[in-house]
């Protein structure tokens, strides 16, 4: 229901039991219409009946791919590796010959300046946590 309350018992048993009696559905279909959503909120609601709950559990563990049944697979699954070659690949739109350019180093500090930078900020940090700023 939109407002999430539980219907009336007897629709929802009836609704249990004639599932029951249903074949398998196909996993794209109980996503369709719904019903799988419906099923295991039944499942998971605090105040519906035991009876009732045990009867949505095994219409939930009936979809669940079993050993032996067709979508069942005994290991993970692992993508196989693609064979394609990109022979083609797309035009720079870069005027810029890569080939030609330099990088630049970076501008090389003395060793003193590089112990002396972290301290300066943690001093500075400790000064203004005290402090009041008045403007």
């Amino acid at each position: 229901m939109p407002n999430r309350a539980l219907p009336c018992l007897l629709i929802r048993e009836s609704i249990l039991k004639l599932l029951m009696d249903f074949p398998a559905i196909d996993k794209s279909l109980l996503k369709q219409s719904g019903i799988g959503k419906a099923v295991m909120y039944l499942y998971k609601h605090p105040k519906e009946t035991k009876l009732n709950r045990e009867r949505a559990g095994r219409l939930i563990s009936e979809q669940v791919a079993r050993p032996g049944s067709a979508g069942w697979v005994a290991r993970a699954r692992v993508p196989l590796p693609s064979n394609k070659d990109y022979v083609f690949r797309p035009k720079s739109t870069c005027d810029v010959d890569m080939s030609r350019v330099t990088i630049t180093s970076l501008p090389s500090y003395p060793y003193s300046y590089l112990i002396l930078i972290p301290r300066l900020i943690l001093n500075s940090n400790r000064l203004c946590i005290g402090s009041v700023m008045k403007f």
